[in-house]
């Protein structure tokens, strides 16, 4: 076997592995993956999350840092959110999952 064929299987059976390892820490690699993959739209007094993971933490900040609120994502029920945020006003969502975390501005 060549070694850029051992490497190349060694490299896919590493990522199968810690991809479907369900009791361990998330893999740095797959928790940032999925970050890249989530966004985050306010319109018609609706909080929507694309394409987030049902793992991880949701917050919402007042534009000067102040929590507005705060849940697990595994309690949401969808990625529609119904949310009365101050028109006229920028706040801040944080997603994190693990030791990862993106932010996103919104304006009300």
């Amino acid at each position: 076997m060549s070694n850029k064929l051992h490497h190349l299987l060694l490299s896919i059976i590493c990522i199968v592995g810690f991809s479907f390892t369900s009791n361990a820490a998330p893999n740095t690699l797959y928790t940032a993956l999925q970050l890249e993959d989530v966004h985050v739209v306010y319109k018609y007094k609706q909080l929507i999350l694309q394409g987030c993971p049902e793992q991880g933490k949701l917050e919402i900040f007042s534009i000067i840092g102040n929590p507005i609120y705060s849940c697990d994502l595994a309690q949401l029920k969808g990625s529609t959110i119904p949310f009365d945020l101050e028109t006229n006003n920028m706040y801040i969502v944080r997603i994190s999952i693990g030791q990862k975390s993106k932010t996103f501005k919104i304006i009300a």
